[in-house]
């Protein structure tokens, strides 16, 4: 049996570099991510019409999250055998269930971007729009604008905090290593 010998465990990962990790591997490519998007990518005119589609409730999606929510979506696809398809969150199991299990269908406007993304992986959610009868194109994209500029407002606050939490940390270690250096801090 191991003794307790009254020294702190060394932890693993420390506020710095948990820090680190979130501006080098999330906040500071998203920041540039989002400064990249074209702004035709937020007007109407930047999309072409592709006209009211109607859609199937084909397949129910879970996706489990960090905090050990289940999210439920329903994947809905064109009835026109078009290769259309988007998801719509459900509350409940059930529900999702029960609306493959109806074929639930539902319409929608379809808008593709004109201008192509440079690259597809982070950028698919805004080259088709699906948007429900009646709604107005260009008050849905200006919501979609609101939530990324909040975003990149996010990414690059954290950015901003994180240079000078680190440039603040840097001239704390740079003057205690001058007061260890001095003459004068030897201990009595």
């Amino acid at each position: 049996m191991k003794q307790h010998d009254g020294t702190k465990p060394k932890r693993r990962f420390n506020l710095p570099t948990i820090m680190a990790v979130l501006f080098y591997g999330m906040f500071f490519p998203l920041a540039i991510l989002l400064s990249v998007l074209p702004d035709s990518w937020f007007t109407a005119g930047g999309y072409e019409d592709l006209g009211e589609h109607e859609f199937v409730a084909s397949q129910v999606s879970s996706r489990v999250e960090r905090s050990r929510r289940t999210r439920r979506y329903v994947i809905y696809r064109a009835a026109d055998g078009s290769g259309l398809e988007f998801k719509m969150q459900y509350l409940g199991r059930l529900s999702a269930k029960q609306a493959v299990e109806n074929q639930e269908t539902v319409r929608r406007h379809v808008y593709a971007v004109l201008e192509k993304p440079v690259t597809r992986f982070f950028f698919h959610q805004f080259e088709i729009q699906f948007v429900p009868p009646g709604t107005d194109l260009q008050s849905h994209l200006d919501a979609l604008r609101r939530e990324v500029l909040l975003a990149r407002w996010l990414s690059l606050t954290y950015s901003a905090v994180y240079v000078g939490a680190s440039f603040l940390r840097r001239r704390k270690r740079k003057k205690q290593a001058v007061i260890s250096a001095s003459p004068d801090s030897t201990p009595r």
